[in-house]
């Protein structure tokens, strides 16, 4: 059977993306929601974590083969969109696509859309937020688990990444890591797979309620995410699981080994 599937991998990811019918149930109004997305100071500690967190282990994927759209606000200001074009610039698997205000799940959709490519059995359609990470095997292994589970599996199915790490920005100048297993799907790097042709994606349903709507895979073998916890999470960054079970000294080791990034940056995002 594996013979006769084609996979595309690909994904979305939120970034100060204005919705009528999500975004205003945590800020009251449209407007209000307006200023503080677009509040400079804001806008800056999003993009450094989207640029040293989120591109930078996707960008360095040991398997390129995938494709990703950063979905955004048509109107955010010139400089951030201009700072956001030139990080996606290098990258040729990204697509910035600005969008005007809508419904949250309908810009989500189309930003899938606008992704995908005619010619494949499988999607494999991903989610991340613009200011977690994910280990540079990340693409490789949803592959070749997609592959192995669509022989057993009906599908559509969920593959879930339920060991991992936070780095915890909530005190200024404390950065901490911590080892965390968690107990239910999170939003980090969790992808369901589906025929082509059926129009859906890991946004339609609460992650931690998936195992309710699809057969639900959840990999516990090597540290995955790199979920940051700070004030601007807009739903929150709980941990219901595991967590602080390792040293430090390990956890630290295996942050820079699974996903490349340097210690030094992340005591002082």
């Amino acid at each position: 059977m594996t013979s006769e599937i084609s996979l595309q991998i690909i994904g979305v990811i939120r970034f100060s993306v204005l919705t009528d019918d999500f975004t205003p149930l945590n800020y009251g109004d449209a407007q209000t929601m307006r200023q503080r997305f677009f509040d400079p100071h804001r806008l800056e500690e999003r993009l450094t974590m989207f640029e040293h967190l989120c591109l930078s282990t996707l960008a360095r994927q040991t398997d390129k083969g995938f494709r990703c759209a950063i979905l955004t606000a048509e109107d955010m200001p010139d400089w951030a969109m201009n700072r956001l074009k030139a990080m996606l610039a290098p990258h040729p698997q990204f697509l910035l696509y600005a969008a005007p205000m809508g419904h949250h799940y309908a810009l989500i959709k189309d930003a899938y859309r606008a992704t995908a490519a005619p010619g494949f059995t499988h999607r494999v359609s991903f989610r991340l937020d613009d200011d977690d990470g994910m280990a540079l095997d990340y693409i490789a292994r949803l592959r070749a688990l997609s592959l192995k589970l669509l022989e057993i599996s009906r599908d559509p199915f969920i593959v879930a990444y339920n060991r991992g790490y936070y780095l915890d920005r909530s005190t200024p100048g404390q950065n901490t890591l911590l080892d965390s297993v968690e107990r239910a799907p999170l939003s980090a790097g969790t992808a369901l797979i589906h025929p082509d042709e059926l129009e859906t994606n890991p946004y339609r349903y609460n992650h931690r309620a998936f195992a309710q709507y699809y057969n639900t895979y959840s990999e516990i073998e090597d540290g995955m995410f790199l979920r940051t916890i700070h004030p601007d999470n807009i739903s929150g960054a709980d941990k219901q699981g595991l967590t602080g079970r390792k040293k430090a000294e390990r956890v630290a080791r295996e942050v820079v080994d699974r996903f490349g990034i340097d210690l030094e940056l992340l005591r002082t995002l």
